[in-house]
């Protein structure tokens, strides 16, 4: 019974997601699901599975690393060069601890990225940021930050990444854009 409850939990919570087509220009959302890294695109990262949202299918990623190194690498094919809305997927409980990760497009820049919690670690956050993708396979780093200690600073559930182009139009000064280390 508790498994049934938690599958049905789950399945509601993937409800909420965003729908996978935009309002604009008919442009489709991408998704990467973390767990689909292959042994190659885990880096002293773990899949996790002590959550209500964790699914067989999908399950999601936990940073956490002794030596401060855990990663995600995920490889994105965008048809066209472009300014691309970026989602992080994630859960993270709220309480006196940060939760941060690092985010790097490309060997770009690394810029950390402060997340919003929710008050259980069954629910899914979406964090959006706006980065310049090119024409074909780009490559997309989500890490523990450097300043990751367990008790002040600790990292969320990466469940997911999605992206989609964006029109010059669509985005505004005041969109996201992530703190560069």
């Amino acid at each position: 019974m508790k498994k049934l409850f938690g599958i049905a939990l789950a399945l509601t919570a993937l409800l909420l997601l965003p729908a996978t087509k935009t309002a604009f220009a008919d442009e489709e959302v991408k998704t990467l699901y973390a767990v689909e890294a292959n042994s190659e695109g885990l880096d002293n990262a773990t899949e996790q599975t002590d959550h209500a949202l964790y699914e067989d299918a999908y399950g999601y990623i936990g940073l956490k690393s002794a030596d401060n190194t855990g990663k995600i690498i995920l490889n994105a094919d965008a048809a066209t060069a472009g300014k691309y809305e970026l989602r992080i997927i994630y859960a993270a409980k709220e309480g006196s601890s940060a939760r941060k990760l690092n985010l790097t497009v490309n060997d770009g820049a690394t810029s950390l990225v402060n997340l919003t919690c929710a008050a259980d670690w069954d629910t899914f956050m979406e964090y959006k940021v706006y980065v310049q993708l090119n024409a074909g396979t780009n490559t997309i780093i989500v890490g523990t930050p450097s300043d990751y200690d367990n008790d002040a600073v600790k990292t969320p559930n990466v469940y997911a990444i999605q992206y989609v182009l964006k029109e010059a139009a669509q985005i505004s000064d005041t969109d996201k854009t992530p703190d560069t280390d």
